[in-house]
């Protein structure tokens, strides 16, 4: 959508659409129907210059650039029942957007959030500068799990609520956290072999 102007790309899919974030001088999410490959307007509008409505395929999310001073703006995104959590992380925010519209719900306060994951309806878990939080809707943060994981990168939950953080680093592995944060494995360095404890 932008050649020459970002790069980093984050993805999130209900199985239907696939919603696209990227960033170069601005930060913006498109959407994709995964059956067919067309763009997928929001079902929001805007105004042309001459007043008329027209569908938004790109909805910026953030006027700041992507790239900059070494750091990522736009990091990642998250999906869960018509929820869009945008995760700004030189704006040290989340942005909560309506997945349908666009339209933003509310904001969550975060230092740095790299990354982030709903592991229920009401929660997600972040990966931000001091480790990995779990931060409530409301605005609620606690701890998740101890530790900091300076080259964490990504994260994912499965059905029974585990959470997966991929590590960059020394480690280049998969660590696995229980539904409430202890450690139950990983894997071993630099191999994609997973190792329970």
């Amino acid at each position: 959508r932008s050649f020459g102007d970002g790069g980093h790309i984050c993805l999130a899919t209900d199985g239907k659409l696939l919603w696209i974030a990227t960033e170069g001088k601005q930060s913006f999410i498109y959407r994709v129907d995964v059956a067919t490959g067309k763009f997928a307007p929001w079902s929001a509008t805007a105004k042309d210059a001459e007043g008329k409505d027209y569908p938004i395929l790109e909805l910026v999310v953030s006027d700041q650039p992507g790239f900059k001073d070494g750091k990522l703006n736009l990091s990642a995104i998250a999906l869960r029942n018509g929820v869009l959590a945008v995760c700004l992380a030189r704006e040290n925010r989340i942005s909560l957007r309506d997945a349908e519209t666009g339209v933003e719900k509310g904001t969550l306060t975060v230092e740095d959030p790299r990354a982030a994951v709903f592991d229920d309806d009401k929660n997600l878990v972040v990966l931000s500068k001091d480790g990995l939080k779990r931060v409530a809707l409301d605005g609620t943060v606690t701890p998740f799990a101890e530790g900091s994981f300076p080259a964490g990168y990504g994260l994912a939950v499965d059905s029974n609520r585990h959470v997966y953080l991929s590590v960059r680093g020394a480690d280049h592995n998969v660590k696995v956290f229980s539904p409430d944060g202890p450690s139950t494995g990983s894997g071993q360095a630099g191999q994609a072999r997973l190792v329970r404890e």
